[in-house]
Order: C-alpha cells, then structure tokens, then sequence
C-alpha cells in the first residue's frame, strides 16, 4: 500500500469519526449522494456517492445477479477543482474505508429523521 493511499484512509477514517460524532454535519443531494461543506479553515466540499452496479450471468440455464457496492469520494476547493477523486471500485481498501462513512452518514439522517418524528406525533 503506497503512503498515500495510507494517509488518505487515515483522513477518510477521521472524517467517519467526525461524523459520528455529530461534528460533521452532511447535506443529501439524491438518494446516495451526501456533501459536506466548510469554510474554515478554507472553503471546500468533500461528496461522497454510493454506486451499486449488478451484473448477471447465466450459469447452469440459471440467471444470478451479482450486486456490488462502491463509492466515490471528491475533495473539491474553493474554485470548484477536483483535489482528491477516489473510486473505490479501483482500490477495494479504499472502498472498505468509505463504506463506514457511508454508513455514519446514513445513520445521521435516519436519527433526524427520528428525532423529528418524535416532535409531530402526538404523546400516548
């Protein structure tokens, strides 16, 4: 595993921890794609997308449908340039890193929605 590569997992793995803890707050776009923004200490955005593909293959005169996940990671500046762009489908312990953060993400949006569901209901 190059440095590089390392060092990303390590920001990526610090990134799933922010999150977790509420620190980092994410905007859904669609379905499966979340961005985060900042502006200190400089302005930028980090999106993160879950793309699954299926693939079939007929084996036996049965068809069987394979279903992989794989997620794609930006870093954009404050120009709008692309400074880090990952598919995790190229390097699967990327891959493995950000599904974490995926999931951090996903759960945060589910206890929103929770927590606001709690506040329309009536008390019983």
């Amino acid at each position: 595993m190059s440095h590089q590569k390392d060092e990303l997992i390590i920001y990526i793995n610090k990134i799933t921890e922010s999150t977790r803890l509420g620190e980092m707050l994410w905007t859904r776009i669609n379905p499966t794609t979340y961005t985060w923004s900042t502006d200190k200490p400089k302005p930028a955005k980090i999106i993160l997308q879950q793309v699954q593909r299926s693939t079939r293959r007929i084996i036996g005169g049965n068809i069987i449908v394979r279903t992989s996940t794989h997620y794609l990671f930006k870093v954009i500046d404050q120009h709008g340039q692309e400074v880090i762009a990952v598919d995790g489908s190229e390097d699967e312990s990327i891959n493995t890193s950000l599904s974490p953060l995926y999931e951090a993400i996903l759960s945060g949006f589910t206890q929103k929605g929770i927590e606001f569901l709690k506040t329309i209901l009536p008390d019983h």
